[in-house]
C-alpha cells in the first residue's frame, strides 16, 4: 500500500470552531431567542470565513457545547426549556441548518441537549 496515495472514498475536512458564547442567563425568553439568533448569524459568518480559508472540502464544523446559550445557572428546567431549548424544525434549527447554504437535509448537529430537556419536562 502506497503511503502517499490519496485516501479511498470521499475526503473532507473538519474544523473544531472556537467561538465565543453569549450567555442568555437572566434574559426573558424573547430576548434569549434574539441573542441566540444573533449568535447563529455570527457563527454563520465564522463558518463562511473558515471555509474560504480551509477550502470547499470543509464539510464538518464542530461547535462548543452550549454555544448558543451558555449553561444553566440555577434556572428551573422549565424556564431553561422556554429560554434556550431548540425545537426540532424551529427557527434556530432552521437557521443552523442553513449555515453556509447547506441544504437542511444535509445539515446535522447534536440534538441531545434539547431532546433531554424536552423529555424531562414532558407533562404527558
Amino acid at each position: 500500500m502506497d503511503q502517499n496515495a490519496p485516501p479511498a472514498g470521499p475526503a473532507y475536512r473538519a474544523l473544531a470552531l472556537q467561538t465565543r458564547t453569549e450567555a442568555v442567563n437572566g434574559l426573558s425568553p424573547a430576548a434569549a431567542r434574539e441573542a441566540m439568533a444573533a449568535s447563529i448569524a455570527r457563527i454563520g459568518a465564522e463558518v463562511a470565513a473558515a471555509k474560504r480559508w480551509v477550502g470547499p472540502d470543509l464539510r464538518l464544523v464542530v461547535l462548543p457545547e452550549y454555544v448558543l446559550s451558555g449553561f444553566p445557572m440555577g434556572e428551573p428546567i422549565e424556564r431553561w426549556r422556554d429560554m434556550a431549548a431548540l425545537a426540532p424544525d424551529g427557527p434556530e434549527d432552521e437557521a443552523l441548518s442553513g449555515l453556509d447554504g447547506a441544504a437542511p437535509e444535509r445539515a446535522w448537529f447534536d440534538r441531545r441537549q434539547r431532546e433531554s430537556i424536552a423529555r424531562l419536562t414532558d407533562d404527558s
